[in-house]
């Protein structure tokens, strides 16, 4: 018997899940750019840390508040139940889009298949990746809540942790995932078929998206009235979610009461849909991949020859790359949805701002003074989360020779890419920055600086984006959503955004702190600071940017 062939088998589905998770973990820089990719392997690991810690401790806090308003009214199993439904929600929320695009419409479906790797090999590696993806959204939310049950168990708000609890727990901790995972493959597989039979459904893809981002962001984010609603209405809540959404009944029932019933159906309700489920994908796998290739039938129709100029071309071309990639849109613009979030939410919590400005005013300080820097300072901040441009040179991996061939300078290609992203966000930060002002009264000249400190921090924003995905490019991805979220332009972009805003913060609270300030003068600042960072960054891209883009290697 030849050894050398006995480990081949298993080898084949371990090495193609190995290298989906190591795309996940692969950090920015070329090919030839080892430093770049140590640094931005590096620099992921800690986002990825400490993004986690800071939402467990937001998330640690929402469930405190479940934990006390239910602690001692025989509803403690809704603790958990919510707990179910938030696991769900995030892990469907992380995954769907991701399924879509990783399972059914990878680009190197068609290679892999090529090679001597059975069908069966390259779904379940898929599916092992994505199942990862999956544990760690559920961990996001379960770890805080699990731990935050435990401090209020000590604290006698809940009853004792047992043992046969924390197993019950670990349990759901695997189980809830697997049920969005089925849910998710059965979404994506839909997706798939209706991309295969409608000619664009890049509309559809992004109101599913947008609509389960904001009911993620309700229900985790909602106003205080849930917190009230859960005192007088905590006995139909528990038989909505009885009624309704009995895995969610059978994973709190399991866990608080040590229920084996409920246990036995907590399983059957998270086990039974992921292998029907995988049944009917892994018998359907080829037919569902080889969708993509229909072509749609079209008559040709000639609309004359438009010539544009090599700028316009290069920022039509970005353009149309954007707003064709449901992933480019919902985490480069990211920040775009939390900016309709935000007047949103204002406007929707009037008496506490009242109730804000009104506790200023009683504490002798000039509120005008700090409203219009103070919504200055929250738009900076939600800005931040739009990496459009960051992503933008990384995206051109295998097209990056045309940019050097263009007769166009460097400068100008690089300008061409902060464009687009200027253009997307004036729309979202005007119409912010004109809904945050209408609760308050502040000066007509502070009205002015509001709506235009934000647009000139836009112009900053962009051009820097560029710079640093020139400086930290990721070439060497497989799937377009490793250039836009992972690469460490990206998180540099992100972090040099916040941080101005952040400081500024400090700076506004000190001065306050100390005396008062002059809320005109201070937004007069905010402006001069960023024409001046902008109008560097503008001149350092226009001189050097032959010498930049000539240095690109893939």
């Amino acid at each position: 018997m030849d050894k050398s062939n006995s480990y081949k088998k298993p080898s084949v589905l371990w090495t193609l899940a190995k290298i989906k998770l190591v795309e996940f973990l692969r950090g920015g820089g070329s090919k030839k750019n080892k430093k770049g990719k140590v640094l931005g392997t590096t620099a992921l690991a800690i986002l990825y840390i400490f993004s986690f810690l800071a939402m467990s401790v937001a998330i640690g806090f929402f469930f405190f508040g479940i934990g006390v308003m239910l602690g001692g009214k025989s509803y403690d199993w809704v603790y958990f139940a919510y707990m179910a439904i938030g696991m769900f929600l995030l892990c469907f929320i992380g995954s769907v889009f991701m399924t879509e695009t990783q399972m059914f419409e990878a680009k190197d479906n068609e290679r892999l298949l090529s090679m001597p790797i059975s069908p069966w090999s390259i779904l379940v590696s898929r599916m092992i990746s994505l199942l990862f993806y999956n544990y760690l959204f559920g961990a996001l939310v379960g770890v805080p809540a699990g731990i935050t049950y435990i401090v209020m168990s000590v604290k006698d708000i809940f009853g004792k942790v047992t043992p046969l609890g924390v197993i019950f727990y670990l349990v759901a901790l695997l189980m809830v995932p697997l049920l969005a995972l089925a849910i998710s493959m059965l979404v994506g597989w839909g997706i798939s078929v209706l991309t295969a039979k409608v000619k664009s459904t890049k509309i559809i893809k992004l109101v599913i998206a947008i609509a389960a981002a904001l009911l993620y962001f309700y229900f985790i984010m909602a106003d205080g009235g849930w917190a009230q609603n859960l005192i007088v209405n905590a006995g139909k809540i528990a038989k909505s979610i009885k009624a309704y959404i009995p895995p969610a009944y059978s994973v709190g029932k399991a866990i608080t009461d040590q229920s084996l019933l409920h246990f036995g159906l907590m399983l059957l309700w998270c086990l039974v849909p992921f292998i029907v489920v995988s049944f009917l994908v892994s018998r359907n796998f080829l037919k569902i991949i080889s969708l993509g290739g229909n072509q749609t039938k079209f008559k040709y129709k000639s609309i004359g020859a438009r010539v544009r100029s090599p700028r316009k071309s290069f920022i039509k071309m970005e353009l149309d790359r954007f707003f064709s990639s449901i992933t480019y849109i919902m985490n480069g613009g990211m920040g775009l949805i939390f900016m309709v979030i935000l007047p949103i939410l204002a406007l929707t919590n009037k008496s506490d701002l009242k109730q804000m400005v009104g506790m200023l005013k009683y504490a002798g300080i000039k509120a005008s003074d700090l409203i219009g820097p103070g919504i200055v300072i929250a738009i900076l901040g939600v800005m931040a989360m739009v990496t459009i441009s960051s992503a933008s040179i990384s995206l051109d991996a295998k097209t990056l020779w045309q940019a050097k061939s263009m007769p166009i300078n460097g400068g100008d290609i690089f300008l061409t890419k902060a464009v687009p992203h200027i253009l997307i966000s004036v729309p979202f930060i005007l119409v912010a920055s004109i809904l945050l002002q209408l609760n308050f009264n502040i000066p007509l000249v502070d009205r002015v600086l509001v709506v235009l400190v934000p647009q000139v921090a836009n112009i900053f924003n962009a051009l820097m984006g560029v710079r640093l995905n020139a400086k930290f490019p990721k070439f060497n991805w497989t799937n377009e959503a490793q250039a836009i979220k992972q690469g460490i332009a990206v998180l540099f972009a992100m972090l040099f955004g916040a941080l101005p805003p952040l400081i500024l913060g400090i700076l506004l609270g000190f001065l306050t702190y100390k005396g008062g300030i002059d809320g005109t003068l201070f937004l007069v600042g905010m402006l001069a600071l960023y024409i001046v960072a902008a109008l560097v960054m503008y001149l350092r891209i226009k001189k050097r940017g032959d010498d930049i883009i000539n240095s690109l290697e893939i």
